[in-house]
């Protein structure tokens, strides 16, 4: 990242915050050392919060200021309010005093970074700071530049820039500092970089570097383990080298997480390139400057069979006659036998669920007691058995006769 200062120079100061009056010229003396604080700064939000002055880091203080700091270059060249700050820096317990606190910190910044960093407005604390000081804007337009090349149809520049972008960013940005404004731009940085690393694949997997897919890829999906777009990519660069076991072991490893985590199961995507997988003929390495087509990820899935077989049919009809029946004593056992099936720990935990909504039916069926307390026990007990029987029941139907379950099921069949 370059470190020339070209957008604050010692002739563009706001003079007056040194002490300088209007119409009055700045010293010669005060020139150089102002112009010498400005020189080969740069500033950094991809690890902890850093400073370094011509390669060599800075001493920029203790957490609160290093804080402080993390503000003002989190909207660098904009001034931040001091209640922005305080909220941000002291969000768990507030100083009596605001703005004091901030301005002890303001002034210790200036100690090291020189006073013609941080400016004070009316709209608060100012870090001028050029983008191509900062690291996080640093990433941004490699980001940006690789988009261009690849949209340019450059897609080695491309898969160049991507890849420096994400070794660039390979650690927690922000490290060490805790509350709302701090995790909500970890969060934002996080989504930039999964982003970068999404287009890296597909643009490596155009360029056929299956090699470099299959060895940076399981790191990236660890790091990104929700990014379906990732785990998909991985599959199908597993697949052209020939390694198809694999491939369907990463989508069986996809689906388990996505179910154990979020109760889902794989996307589009995912399901559209197992079903690649399963019906091509076994890969044959091609020559290198014989790339495969782009790999479009806004294709549709593949289409699910069109009829649902006799024994789907059956195995419905007869689990929600269980429910019904039993008159909901057994959906519980109806839901643990398909969490069975299935290897779902999701139906797992919902046959777990109907369990207890059966005790608390069972026990709540009336008996002597008072008046009041005779009112509530029918009332919960009525409620659990609906939730049992026709609840249980409408589940049931939906897991078995529902297409998505079926398609499934189909996945799992081949």
């Amino acid at each position: 990242m370059p470190g020339t200062m070209n957008s604050v120079t010692a002739d563009t100061l706001p003079w007056r915050c040194h002490g300088v009056t209007d119409g009055e010229a700045p010293t010669e003396a005060l020139r150089e050392v102002i112009g010498k604080s400005l020189r080969m700064l740069r500033f950094g939000l991809l690890d902890e919060v850093r400073v370094w002055r011509d390669g060599e880091p800075l001493d920029i203080g203790p957490p609160k200021q290093r804080a402080v700091l993390a503000v003002l270059l989190l909207e660098p060249r904009r001034p931040v309010s001091v209640a922005r700050i305080v909220d941000a820096v002291w969000a768990d317990a507030p100083p009596a005093n605001g703005a004091n606190a901030v301005q002890k910190q303001i002034v210790a910044l200036r100690r090291v970074l020189g006073p013609a960093m941080v400016t004070l407005s009316d709209g608060g604390y100012r870090l001028d700071a050029p983008a191509d000081s900062l690291d996080t804007e640093a990433l941004t337009a490699l980001i940006r530049a690789g988009v261009d090349a690849r949209s340019s149809g450059n897609p080695e520049e491309a898969e160049r820039l991507l890849s420096k972008a994400l070794a660039d960013s390979r650690s927690e940005p922000l490290a060490g500092l805790v509350g709302p404004v701090f995790e909500s731009a970890r969060r934002r940085l996080a989504e930039q970089r999964a982003y970068a690393a999404e287009l890296w694949a597909a643009t490596a997997l155009d360029l056929r570097h299956h090699e470099d897919l299959t060895g940076r890829l399981p790191e990236l999906i660890v790091q990104y383990p929700a990014r379906e777009r990732l785990r998909a990519i991985h599959m199908l660069a597993l697949h052209r080298s020939g390694r198809q076991a694999e491939a369907l072991t990463a989508y069986q490893d996809a689906r388990r997480h996505l179910v154990d985590e979020y109760g889902v199961e794989p996307g589009e995507e995912l399901q559209r390139v197992q079903w690649e997988i399963l019906r091509a003929e076994p890969v044959v390495p091609v020559p290198a400057h014989n790339p495969p087509p782009m790999y479009d990820l806004r294709q549709p899935p593949y289409p699910p069979a069109a009829k649902r077989s006799g024994k789907q049919i059956v195995l419905g009809i007869v689990s929600v006659a269980v429910c019904l029946f039993s008159i909901g004593l057994l959906t519980w056992g109806v839901v643990a036998v398909l969490a069975a099936i299935r290897g779902s720990r999701a139906l797992a935990g919902m046959a777990a669920v109907y369990a207890v909504l059966l005790v608390v039916w069972l026990v709540a069926v009336p008996v002597e007691d008072d008046e009041a307390f005779y009112a509530l026990r029918s009332s919960v007990g009525f409620i659990a058995m609906l939730a049992t029987i026709f609840g249980g029941a409408v589940h049931v139907g939906l897991i078995t006769l529902s297409p998505r379950h079926q398609a499934a099921d189909f996945r799992r069949r081949v």
